[in-house]
């Protein structure tokens, strides 16, 4: 599977352990992940080529899935089989959304699942002022199939006010060894 993104830790594996703090799906995501070792679910799944992590999502015609998260800075996630119509939603707080359809990631934009154009890692960045927090999965056709989400998430004002309060200790530190030094 490809390198995650930049500043990008894993977050989601799919593997149903515990999500990471400030993660949680909007439904029992358990019904639409499967194994990567079952191999094709002729119609329904397919294991997302090169994809060797041993679970992975698939969402159908006729679902779809919600994934809330922090505020985001960027994420990146690794798509198997891409179809024009699988489709990605990012909404923020204040009214933010912006959708992207498989065939605005790729074109042509096949479902073929032996193809490295059609199954790879893809990766999104946002304007801190889109203040991205959720995440939706659906998908016109099935199956739109994913694994590996990594995320930056957006530092909290506390976090902010630690790195702030380190480097000016780190600052004055430097400055009283370097007039001792002198």
């Amino acid at each position: 599977v490809a390198p995650l993104g930049a500043g990008n830790t894993t977050v989601i594996g799919f593997g149903l352990g515990p999500l990471p703090a400030g993660y949680s799906f909007g439904s029992d995501p358990t019904p639409y992940i499967y194994q990567t070792a079952d191999g094709l679910h002729p119609g329904i799944a397919a294991v997302p080529f090169g994809d060797d992590s041993g679970h992975y999502m698939a969402i159908q015609s006729t679902q779809s899935e919600t994934l809330n998260t922090p505020l985001l800075r960027s994420m990146s996630l690794f798509i198997g089989s891409l179809d024009p119509s699988n489709q990605i939603t990012f909404n923020g707080i204040g009214g933010f959304t912006q959708s992207f359809l498989g065939s605005d990631l790729f074109t042509p934009a096949l479902g073929d699942q032996s193809n490295d154009a059609n199954n790879r890692r893809f990766y999104f960045s946002f304007d801190p002022s889109d203040k991205v927090d959720q995440i939706v999965f659906s998908s016109g056709v099935n199956s739109f199939e994913f694994d590996t989400l990594a995320a930056s998430a957006v530092p909290e004002p506390a976090t902010w006010a630690m790195m702030l309060l380190g480097f000016g200790g780190i600052g004055f530190l430097l400055r009283a060894g370097k007039r001792q030094g002198t």
